[in-house]
């Protein structure tokens, strides 16, 4: 009897043991049905002892073909995918865009012929769901696209006994457009208050090309400035109809619908500000004319009236002379006076270092030998100098350093003139006076095209096409945006 108790006592503390050290079945799944660690790294072993690998021969198959693709319109082919390697512009995310009105033309390259049978198959996509159209054999297929829509393009073939499977996704591109968005309407500005250009544009394969904003105000064009979103200010007074611009597919500029920024004129009455009504003005110097108000001409001397506010003249004859200006709140005229040219009285025969003659306003220059003197000219010697001057009757005097003179109207010298008629402010060198008088002509030059030239930096655009022309430069991106500053 004792012996059997002791085995009993043997037997369930087996089966208490065995049953405390078991690993949960796969239809229990351990505690709440989650796997066990032991579990999970077992299935992962199994896993990847049975991850499927791709054999040799199909992967050298695969390798042996190549497609190439593109679209024809109105005769003329784009190619986008040349022997599977995407070439075109219209690929993003995960699919080709296509322009309507356009055929899709794809084809099979193969680098041997032991092709067995090539099948596109045809799949429209509708939302989630796609629906198979039609099925094709042969190394070429096309399809014209002519409605919108959204489709799966298969092709399956079978080289050297592996099968090859390759999906091309397509959609119908929306058509080329650019409109602005903000402001949609026109809209009239306060003083100083900026405004918020936005616009979308879509090149017709689904790119969004860069976005160039023109001005336009009465007879002259300019540009605002480039990107989705720009911020302006210190606009022309009266109407602007801006304009968003960009290029489509084709490399074609499109235009979007103008919108009208409207700042109010104000009443400024014509004023001529230069020169004063009644001035007398000295020979042989530029004349600065220039006038406040609204949509200015002017006129000078009767000629015909020309745009502008503002003017130079040189070369004015001696004489009275009248100015006009003409806007759209009156008109204003000024008569003024140009001194008669003063007689020469004396001439510089000899300098040796240097001579200054004085000018206006405590300015001195130098002069060379031969120069003639008027009378009035005020004369003196530099620092270790001396010059002789000859009068009309023949008379020649010498002058020295420290000391200096006035020629008279009849040629005299008066010498030993008082301190605050000798105050030098500033020498001018003939190579200086050359050099304003170089810029003042340029100035002169561009003054007549003052009303209508605009500047980009270095680059000057002027009405008509040369506008356009810069525009499309930037649109190409040939001008680097960061380096445009406009002013």
């Amino acid at each position: 009897m004792t012996r059997v108790r002791v085995a009993l006592i043997l037997i369930f503390s087996i089966i208490f043991l065995v049953s405390c050290t078991s690993v949960p079945s796969k239809e229990q799944g351990g505690p709440a049905g989650k796997k066990t660690p032991i579990e999970t790294l077992d299935q992962t072993r199994q896993t990847k002892k049975q991850a499927p690998t791709e054999p040799p021969e199909k992967a050298a198959a695969d390798r042996r073909v190549s497609v190439s693709a593109s679209f024809e319109v109105n005769q003329q082919n784009y190619p986008f995918i040349e022997k599977g390697i995407v070439k075109g512009l219209n690929f993003h995310n995960n699919r080709f865009f296509l322009p309507l009105n356009s055929t899709l033309k794809i084809q099979l390259n193969a680098q041997n012929n032991n092709l067995h049978e090539v099948r596109w198959t045809f799949f429209q996509l509708k939302e989630t769901q796609e629906q198979k159209l039609f099925s094709r054999l042969g190394n070429q297929f096309s399809f014209p696209i002519e409605q919108r829509m959204a489709f799966r393009l298969q092709l399956k073939t079978i080289i050297n006994q592996q099968v090859i499977n390759k999906n091309f996704y397509f959609h119908t591109a929306p058509t080329a457009n650019i409109s602005i968005t903000q402001p949609q309407l026109d809209k009239v500005l306060k003083e100083d208050q900026k405004v918020t250009l936005q616009a979308t544009v879509n090149d017709g394969l689904g790119n969004r090309p860069l976005i160039a904003w023109v001005l336009k105000n009465k007879n002259y064009e300019r540009l605002l400035g480039v990107g989705p979103q720009i911020e302006v200010k210190h606009l022309d007074r009266g109407y602007n109809e801006v304009r968003a611009v960009a290029m489509n597919w084709q490399g074609q500029q499109m235009h979007s619908r103008p919108v009208g920024l409207i700042l109010p004129v104000k009443k400024v009455a014509t004023q001529i500000k230069k020169p004063q009504n009644g001035s007398r003005l000295l020979p042989g110097k530029p004349v600065i004319f220039f006038a406040e108000g609204v949509d200015l001409q002017y006129s000078l001397d009767g000629e015909e009236f020309r745009p502008g506010g503002g003017f130079i003249r040189l070369g004015l004859i001696s004489g009275a002379h009248r100015v006009t200006f003409r806007g759209r709140f009156g008109q204003a005229s000024a008569d003024f006076f140009i001194d008669p040219a003063p007689k020469q009285v004396a001439r510089v025969v000899r300098i040796q270092g240097s001579l200054l003659l004085k000018q206006e306003k405590g300015f001195w220059r130098k002069i060379k030998e031969g120069a003639a003197l008027p009378a009035g000219s005020v004369i003196q010697p530099g620092f270790k100098s001396l010059a002789e001057i000859q009068t009309r009757e023949g008379m020649v005097h010498m002058i020295k350093s420290g000391e200096s003179a006035r020629l008279t109207t009849k040629g005299k010298l008066i010498r030993n003139l008082p301190a605050e008629e000798l105050v030098v402010y500033q020498l001018i060198y003939p190579e200086d006076i050359q050099m304003a008088v170089d810029q003042l002509e340029q100035t002169v030059a561009q003054l007549k095209e003052l009303q209508k030239t605009h500047y980009v930096q270095s680059i000057t655009v002027e009405e008509g096409a040369d506008v356009h022309q810069l525009i499309d430069l930037i649109l190409q991106g040939k001008v680097e945006i960061k380096d445009i500053r406009l002013e």
